[in-house]
């Protein structure tokens, strides 16, 4: 082969992954933690809010329930932020 050759060839080999779309040096978006902290903030408050009207129909007292419920949503929902509060 002759030497133009090789360098198309070269010049093409190294061209490839920008021609395929795989940029690796892309930047991701950054991850936007306040909305998944909203989304677990509300999710605990609307737990906690059922689980403890279930406990108050059941007979227990208000507070009682409100504490059972609370140490629920944490053992149950350990891995969340939300839990860890």
């Amino acid at each position: 082969m002759s030497d133009k050759k090789h360098r198309i060839l070269l010049c093409l080999f190294l061209a490839t992954p920008m021609l395929s779309g795989c940029f690796s040096w892309k930047k991701k978006a950054p991850e936007d933690k306040t909305i998944t902290v909203q989304v677990e903030q509300s999710f605990k408050q609307r737990w906690i809010e059922r689980r403890s009207t279930e406990l108050i129909g059941q007979g227990k007292p208000a507070d009682i329930a409100l504490a059972q419920a609370v140490q629920e949503f944490r053992t149950r929902y350990e891995f969340t932020g939300a839990a860890q509060e």
